[in-house]
């Protein structure tokens, strides 16, 4: 694993340093998926039903290529509703030692300050206390905690990480994690994986051997997404590489290890892909290599067109798959929600207004300056003509 993790190809015993995004999805697959099928099913319905019970299936083909894009790129602060799974919008906000947009106020010291208390039972309390926090402005998800390894002193984000020590990093990230969780707010725990620095970190090549990233990097993040562990539900991933490959394109990272070997059945994102690292932090390459959703605007269009190739289609019904689970079973948005529920997207009066308000502004704004052209066109021609 260790030439995978660093993302090289072996060639003719030669390295080939491969920087590469759009790389080639398979085309050796077929599908059978089907698309929106009759709404017979709610999300409420599955609550409480194994991921991989039968009926994930048929509300799954529900849903149409439109609504799975729209879930998969439109994921910045938020999750969308999908009406016709009946599936509620769910809104996220930045951490990790506070709610970034509270408005009680509440702040916590750095994240190496709560390591240093060596005291599990009360950083779990701060996660409680986040939760509540959280809850208080109906946000259900957070970014944090965030649990790199303070590896050297320049990291830029080592206020936002527990420690340089691997153990005592993930023994309190489990103990936050089970404060937040148990309110019905789903961590999407950072920087997935070997973020070391903040500098130049978009795009970054990380190296190091399998050793290193078992034993130290990797194992606060194997303590918190193992479900018999932390059991968290949500990653962000990181700007950097693993060697030559983004981390959230390493297949090895994002499928291999942290699904099929530690068993983590969570959802993971992106972070800013709207950002500059834009250029290859692309939906072709992570999606398709267990990327889950973007944090970005969205663009259905490109997704859509994707989803003629057969694998990536199923990688998009399986990032779905993961996404609607989490808001079924671990998040606070399903409160209140009955199986008899339907989700119904509507516009309130106010939002009417203020789009009708904005429209005719717009309006006038053009009109005003189309005549200002005009007018002042017309002042030049005459003034020429004396």
């Amino acid at each position: 694993m260790a030439d995978s993790i660093c993302g090289i190809i072996r060639c003719e015993r030669r390295y080939v340093f491969d920087l590469s995004s759009n790389k080639p999805l398979p085309n050796d697959s077929k599908s059978n998926i089907k698309y929106g099928t009759e709404k017979v099913l709610t999300l409420a319905m599955l609550r409480d039903l194994h991921y991989d019970s039968e009926a994930w299936d048929d509300l799954l083909d529900q849903m149409t290529i439109g609504e799975q894009s729209l879930l998969l790129t439109q994921a910045a602060f938020a999750t969308q509703p999908i009406a016709s799974v009946g599936k509620p919008g769910t809104k996220d906000d930045d951490g990790p030692t506070a709610i970034k947009n509270s408005q009680t106020g509440i702040a916590f010291p750095s994240e190496g300050i709560w390591a240093s208390s060596f005291n599990v039972e009360l950083i779990q309390k701060v996660g409680d206390a986040l939760a509540e926090d959280a809850l208080f402005i109906e946000v259900q998800g957070v970014y944090a905690p965030g649990i790199n390894i303070h590896r050297t002193p320049y990291g830029g984000r080592a206020h936002e990480y527990f420690s340089e020590d691997a153990f005592l990093s993930a023994a309190a990230c489990v103990a936050e994690i089970k404060g937040l969780q148990k309110k019905g707010i789903v961590p999407q725990l950072k920087h997935f994986a070997f973020n070391n620095e903040e500098t130049q970190r978009n795009g970054i090549c990380i190296w190091m051997n399998e050793q290193e990233a078992r034993e130290i990097m990797l194992l606060p993040f194997e303590y918190a997404m193992r479900p018999s562990m932390g059991n968290v539900h949500g990653i962000m991933t990181a700007f950097n590489r693993a060697g030559c490959i983004w981390v959230s394109a390493s297949k090895e990272l994002m499928i291999n290890m942290s699904r099929d070997e530690w068993g983590f059945d969570g959802y993971s994102i992106t972070d800013m892909a709207g950002s500059n690292a834009g250029s290859f932090m692309v939906y072709s390459d992570g999606i398709i290599n267990g990327t889950d959703c973007f944090l970005g605007d969205g663009d259905e269009s490109k997704l859509a067109e994707l989803a003629k190739n057969p694998a990536f289609a199923e990688r998009m019904r399986e990032a779905s798959h993961r996404m609607l689970y989490v808001v079924c079973n671990y998040s606070a948005a399903m409160n209140g929600i009955s199986s008899a529920d339907r989700v119904v997207l509507i516009m309130p009066w106010w939002q009417i207004l203020l789009t009708t308000l904005l429209s005719v502004f717009a309006v006038l704004a053009a009109a005003g300056i189309a005549i200002w052209v005009y007018f002042d066109v017309k002042h030049m021609v005459r003034k020429r003509k004396e």
